[in-house]
């Protein structure tokens, strides 16, 4: 769970907290981590609950086939949450036609 607040002022020095996702080849490599970034509309405390919608984009240059999405939290300019010990990224299987 941890005790610090997620910042969402988003912050040129980063360490303010989004939700993004990376696209993956099956194979686990990384096609892109920029789609679907989306700030949180306001900090959230320690025990506290939000929901967040995202609107995702995939480029034209992203071929025709089997992916995998992986939905995250972000520290901005520090971390992706799941690169840090105990944390799971959400993971999804989609075909992009």
């Amino acid at each position: 769970m941890g005790d610090s607040i997620w910042l969402s002022e988003a912050s040129t020095l980063g360490g303010f907290v989004t939700v993004g996702c990376k696209l993956l080849l099956p194979d686990g490599r990384l096609v892109n981590d920029a789609i679907g970034r989306t700030t949180l509309e306001s900090d959230v405390h320690p025990g506290e609950k939000i929901h967040v919608t995202m609107a995702l984009s995939v480029s034209d240059n992203v071929a025709a086939g089997s992916y995998v999405l992986r939905i995250d939290l972000v520290n901005e300019l520090v971390a992706w949450f799941s690169d840090l010990p105990g944390n799971q990224p959400h993971e999804y299987a989609i075909t992009v036609r």
